[in-house]
C-alpha cells in the first residue's frame, strides 16, 4: 500500500481549510514519483497570517499536510530536488486555490538548484550511515526506512549534475552506474512485500544498499568534480579536558574501541565537536559529538567497509550504555569519508573547521579546504524547513514521545545560530547568542534569548514537568517564528 489519504479525507481537510482559511492561495496533493507516499501542501499568504494555531490544529489531523506561506514557498526548490518539483509541477492535483505550477514547481536548471541538491545528497549520505550504525538489530522495518533512504539519495545525486536537463538523461546516469539498477530492485518496498523476508535476507539487503550508497556518492562527486581535491593531512595532536567523569569515562572508553580502529585501518581519523570542547556542556543535555573518518581503503572493499561499522557501532553502544543512566537523549555519530569533506557546505564547514578537535589518527580538520559555498537561499530554506518540523512537533505535542521532546528543545535551541547564518555569519553557538540582538531588530530578544539558555542549564531539573515544559516550548516557538521573519523579510 501507498502511503496515501482516501477521497472522503481529501474531502474532510478541504473543507476544514475552507473553513478557517477561506482565502488560502492554494491546496494541493503530488505523490513521490518512485515510493507512492502522498504529500498534501496548503500555500497561505504569510501577510493574513498573526497566529499559526489554527494551521496546527490542522496539522494535527494528519502527518501528511504540509504548510507553507508564500515567503517561504519561494524557497522550496532549495528544500527539494528539481527532478522531484518537475514530477510534482506535472502530477499535482489542485483541491482548492490556484494551480502553482508554473510560477514555483517548473525550476530552471540553474547553478544553485544544483548545488543545493548536490549538499543535501551529501546530508542524506551521512544521515543514512548515522542510522545504519545506531541498528542494533536489523529488522523489517529498518530495510523500509533504507529503502526509501536510498531511493531519495539517487533522486537527489541525480539532480546535482549540472549537465542534466530531463528526466531521459537521469535515467542514463543511474543506469550507467555501477550496480544501481539490480541493488535498487532488490530492495522489497513494503508493498512488494509478500513473505516476510527472514533477518538474514534484510541483513544482507541493508550491507548492500550502505556499499551502494558509498560507491554511489563517489560517482556523483566524481561527475561533478572529475579532478579531485587533495589536501595535506598531519599527525593528531588535539586533547580535551571534561571534568564530568560519567562523559569522561563514556569518552575514554567509546575512543579505546575507535583506536582499534585506526589500528586496523578502518578508520582515519576521531573528532569531538560540540560542546564538550568549548566546555559549555550541561550534564543531562548535552552528548560528546563524536565524528569519525572512515579510511580510503575501508571504503574500497565491502567487507573492509562493513568491518568498519561493526566497529564503529560497538562504539556507539558503549558511548550509549555510559550516558544512558544521565538520560543525555542524543547519542550521535557523524561519520564522513575523505572524498566529500570538501564539499560539506560552508556553515557545516565552518562548524567543523571552528569547532572540533582531532582526538585520534590524521588531523584532517586543519587543512580542510571548503570547495562548495552555497547561496544566502539556501541556508534560508534549511530554517524554514526545521522550522515546519517544529510546528509540526508543536501540533502533535500531547502525543510527542520524550525523545521527541527532547529533539523539538535542542532544535531550538541552535536557532538564533542558524539565524546568524542566513545573514551570512558564521558563528558558533555560544557566539550566536552574543550577537544575535545586534543583528535583528526583535522585541524583548535578550529576554527570549534568557528563555532559551534556561531551558538548557535547567534541563535536568525540568523535563519532567510536562505543563512547564509545553508553555517553554510555545513561547521558544513563538521566537522561532519571529527570527523567521525578520530573516525572510
Amino acid at each position: 500500500m501507498t502511503k496515501g489519504l482516501a477521497a472522503t479525507d481529501h474531502t474532510r481537510i478541504t473543507n476544514q481549510v475552507k473553513s478557517i482559511f477561506p482565502d488560502c492561495v492554494s491546496l494541493f496533493s503530488a505523490r513521490h514519483p518512485f515510493t507512492g507516499e502522498e504529500r498534501l501542501v496548503l500555500v497561505l499568504d504569510s501577510v493574513e497570517i498573526e497566529d499559526t494555531s489554527d494551521i496546527r490544529n490542522i496539522l494535527d489531523k494528519t502527518d501528511l499536510l504540509d504548510f507553507k506561506l508564500v515567503k517561504e514557498l519561494e524557497l522550496w526548490p532549495y528544500n527539494e530536488s528539481p527532478l522531484l518539483l518537475r514530477y510534482y509541477a506535472e502530477n499535482n492535483r489542485v483541491l482548492l486555490g490556484e494551480d502553482l505550477s508554473d510560477e514555483i514547481f517548473k525550476v530552471a536548471v540553474k547553478k544553485d538548484y544544483h548545488d543545493a541538491s548536490f549538499s543535501n545528497l551529501i546530508q542524506s549520505t551521512i544521515h543514512i550511515r548515522k542510522s545504519f550504525s545506531r541498528l542494533a538489530a536489523y529488522d523489517e522495518e529498518a530495510l523500509h526506512r533504507f529503502s526509501k533512504a536510498i531511493i531519495n539519495s539517487i533522486v537527489l545525486g541525480c539532480s546535482s549534475q549540472r549537465d542534466f536537463g530531463s528526466n531521459s538523461d537521469v535515467a542514463s546516469f543511474v543506469d550507467a552506474c555501477e550496480g544501481v539498477k539490480s541493488k535498487i530492485h532488490s530492495i522489497p518496498f513494503e508493498r512488494e512485500i509478500k513473505e516476510k523476508p527472514s533477518k538474514e535476507s534484510i541483513r544482507s539487503l541493508l550491507e548492500d544498499s550502505v556499499w551502494f550508497v558509498e560507491n554511489y556518492l563517489r560517482t556523483v562527486i566524481d561527475h561533478n568534480f572529475p579532478k579531485g581535491i587533495n589536501y595535506e593531512r598531519t599527525p593528531s595532536s588535539g586533547k580535551i579536558i571534561i571534568d564530568d567523569e560519567v562523559y569522561q569515562r563514556a569518552l575514554v572508553e567509546t575512543l579505546d574501541i575507535l583506536n582499534r580502529g585506526i589500528e586496523t585501518n578502518y578508520l582515519s581519523t576521531v573528532i569531538l565537536d560540540g560542546s564538550t570542547v568549548s566546555g559549555s556542556y550541561v550534564p543531562g543535555w548535552s552528548d560528546l559529538d563524536i565524528g569519525v573518518i572512515i579510511s580510503q581503503e575501508a571504503i574500497s572493499e565491502r567487507h573492509r567497509l562493513l568491518g568498519c561499522y561493526n566497529i564503529i557501532r560497538r562504539a556507539f553502544l558503549k558511548l550509549r550504555e555510559n550516558l544512558d543512566p544521565l538520560r543525555v537523549w542524543q547519542h550521535t555519530f557523524n561519520i564522513y569519508t575523505p572524498y566529500e569533506l570538501p564539499y560539506l557546505d560552508q556553515w557545516y564547514w565552518n562548524s567543523v573547521k571552528k569547532g572540533a578537535v582531532t582526538l585520534a589518527g590524521e588531523d584532517y580538520i586543519s587543512n580542510l579546504p571548503n570547495m562548495l559555498r552555497l547561496d544566502r537561499e539556501y541556508i534560508q530554506a534549511k530554517f524554514c524547513e526545521t522550522l515546519w518540523g517544529l510546528r509540526k512537533y508543536y501540533a502533535n505535542w500531547d502525543r510527542l514521545d520524550w525523545r521527541s521532546i527532547c529533539r523539538f528543545f535542542t532544535l531550538l535551541h541552535t536557532r538564533p545560530m542558524s539565524a546568524l547564518f542566513c545573514l551570512g555569519k558564521t558563528v558558533t553557538k555560544d557566539e550566536s547568542y552574543d550577537l544575535f540582538e545586534s543583528c535583528f531588530d526583535i522585541p524583548l530578544a535578550n529576554k527570549k534569548l534568557n528563555m532559551l539558555k534556561e531551558i538548557r542549564s535547567k534541563w535536568p531539573d525540568i523535563r519532567d514537568n510536562g505543563p512547564l515544559l509545553k508553555e517553554y516550548a510555545r513561547f521558544a516557538l513563538e521566537f522561532a517564528e519571529e527570527m523567521h521573519e525578520a530573516i525572510i523579510m
